[in-house]
C-alpha cells in the first residue's frame, strides 16, 4: 500500500470490486497444473468416443482397453502430490470419485466374451460403454474454471506448457515453454545409447538389434524437429546452445545407416548388423556432448533462469531429477501388489507371485515377463501385463533418468 498526497493508492471505494494480482507462480503448482491438464485431456479423449464413428475392429480395441485406461488414470491421480490448495486438491478427488463411480459398469479387460460377439454387437456395446464414460463432465473446461477462480493456482496454470491459459498470455510463458522443451530434448540427448546393446544370439536378439538400428533415424528426426520448433529466445548464450545442438543433430542424421526396413532385415548378416549398430552409436556420440551446459546458458539471463526453474521438465539446481519413491528401493514391498519404488540398472520384481525383470538403459525402461517385453521411453509411460482369469499388473513411470527410474506398480 502506497501513500501519495494523503490518498491511499491502490485502495478502492467501499463496495467496489478490487482486482487483486495473483501470487507469483510456484514450481510445484506449475508441475501440478501441467500434469493435471494432461490427465484432463486424457479423460476428455475417452469421453469423445461417444460421438466418434466406431468400426468393429475399433470397437473391440476400445472395449478391451477402456477399463485399463480408467484404472491407469485413477492410479495416476492418486499419485499426484497434494498442493494444499483446497480447490485444486478438491478437483483431483472429485475426478477420482467420478472415474471410480463408472468403473463397475465397464467391461473386464480382454474379456473373451467380448471378442466372441458379432461385429454389430461389438459396435453397439462400445457405444453403450462410451456413453457411460461420457457421463463424466468435460474436464478441460472444468479444470480451467477451477484455475481461473483460484488466485494461488491461476498464474501457475497459465505458465504450465501443457495447459491453455485462462487469461492473457503471461510474458513469462514463452520462456517457460522454451525452457521446458529444451530441457526435455537435452535429457533425451543425454540418454542416447553410448554402446551397442548386448543381445542374445537367437532371433529375439537379432530383432532387438534390428530395432536399435531402425530407431536411430526416427530418434534423431524427432529430436531435430523438437529443437527446430523452438524460435530463438533472445538470450545469446541460450540461442547459441540451441544452434549447437541443431547443427549436431543435422550432422548426425547424415551419418546414420539407411533404414532397410524389417522386410530386408533378415537378409543382413549378424556381423553386418552389429557394424551398422556401431554407426548409430557413433552418430549419437556427435550429439551427446551438446546436451551439457543448458543450465549455465539460461542463467545468463535472470528472467530465463527463473523460467527454467519453473519448467516441469527442467531440474532446478540442487533438486533431484527423480521424484521420491514411497517405498524407496525396497522391491520386496511390491509382493503385496502395490508399491512405488526406485530401480537402478536391472532388477527382478515379484508381484502377486509373477516375476518381472525391469531394466533401465539408454534413457528407457523395459519390463519383461516371460516372453512378453514392453519398453517405455518417456518419464510418464505405462504398460500392462494381463493374465487370463487373473490380475493385470501395471507399471507406470513417474520419473526417469539415463540409469534410474521411479515406478508405480499396481495389480488389479
Amino acid at each position: 500500500m502506497v501513500v501519495t498526497g494523503g490518498v491511499l493508492a491502490g485502495c478502492s471505494v467501499p463496495g467496489e470490486a478490487v482486482d487483486v494480482p495473483a501470487p507469483p507462480a510456484v514450481r510445484a503448482v506449475v508441475v501440478w497444473s501441467n500434469s493435471l491438464c494432461a490427465k484432463a485431456k486424457s479423460v476428455d479423449e475417452l469421453r469423445g468416443q461417444a460421438n466418434a464413428a466406431i468400426e468393429p475392429a475399433q470397437a473391440e480395441r476400445y472395449l478391451d482397453g477402456i477399463t485399463s485406461s480408467v484404472d491407469d488414470l485413477v492410479a495416476d491421480l492418486k499419485d499426484v502430490e497434494p498442493t494444499r490448495i483446497a480447490s485444486a486438491d478438491g478437483y483431483v478427488s472429485g475426478l477420482v470419485k467420478a472415474l471410480e463411480t463408472i468403473r463397475p459398469r465397464l467391461p473386464a479387460s480382454n474379456d473373451p466374451a467380448v471378442s466372441g460377439l458379432p461385429e454389430a454387437q461389438k459396435v453397439s456395446k462400445a457405444r453403450q460403454i462410451a456413453a457411460v464414460v461420457a457421463e463424466i463432465a468435460p474436464q478441460v473446461p472444468l479444470l480451467a474454471s477451477v484455475a481461473g477462480g483460484t488466485p494461488e493456482l491461476d498464474t501457475a496454470y497459465d505458465l504450465a506448457p501443457g495447459c491453455d491459459p485462462v487469461g492473457p498470455r503471461a510474458p513469462a510463458r514463452q520462456s517457460v515453454v522454451w525452457a521446458d522443451s529444451m530441457c526435455a530434448t537435452a535429457k533425451a540427448v543425454q540418454g542416447l545409447p553410448a554402446a551397442v546393446p548386448q543381445v542374445s544370439a537367437d532371433l529375439l536378439g537379432s530383432a532387438e538389434l534390428g530395432m536399435f538400428i531402425s530407431s536411430g533415424e526416427s530418434r534423431v528426426k524427432e529430436l531435430s524437429e523438437s529443437v527446430g520448433k523452438l524460435a530463438p529466445i533472445g538470450v545469446k548464450a541460450a540461442d547459441e546452445y540451441r544452434s549447437r545442438m541443431q547443427a549436431a543433430l543435422k550432422d548426425a542424421a547424415g551419418k546414420l545407416p539407411r533404414d532397410v526396413g524389417m522386410r530386408d532385415f533378415w537378409s543382413v548378416p549378424t556381423d553386418a548388423r552389429k557394424a551398422e549398430a556401431g554407426k548409430v552409436v557413433e552418430a549419437y556420440g556427435l550429439i551427446r556432448p551438446t546436451a551439457a551446459g543448458l543450465d549455465l546458458a539460461v542463467r545468463t539471463d535472470a528472467a530465463l533462469g527463473a523460467a527454467y526453474d519453473l519448467a516441469p521438465r527442467c531440474t532446478p539446481a540442487g533438486a533431484s531429477e527423480l521424484p521420491p519413491a514411497r517405498n524407496g528401493s525396497d522391491l520386496g514391498s511390491c509382493a503385496s501388489g502395490t508399491c512405488q519404488v526406485q530401480v537402478t540398472g536391472r532388477a527382478e520384481v515379484t508381484i502377486d507371485g509373477r516375476l518381472f525383470v525391469v531394466t533401465v538403459r539408454d534413457g528407457g525402461v523395459s519390463v519383461a515377463n516371460g516372453t512378453a517385453v514392453t519398453r517405455m521411453q518417456s518419464g510418464s509411460g505405462s504398460s500392462s501385463f494381463g493374465q487370463t482369469g487373473g490380475k493385470t499388473v501395471r507399471f507406470r513411470v513417474l520419473g526417469l533418468t539415463a540409469t534410474s527410474t521411479v515406478l508405480s506398480i499396481s495389480s488389479t
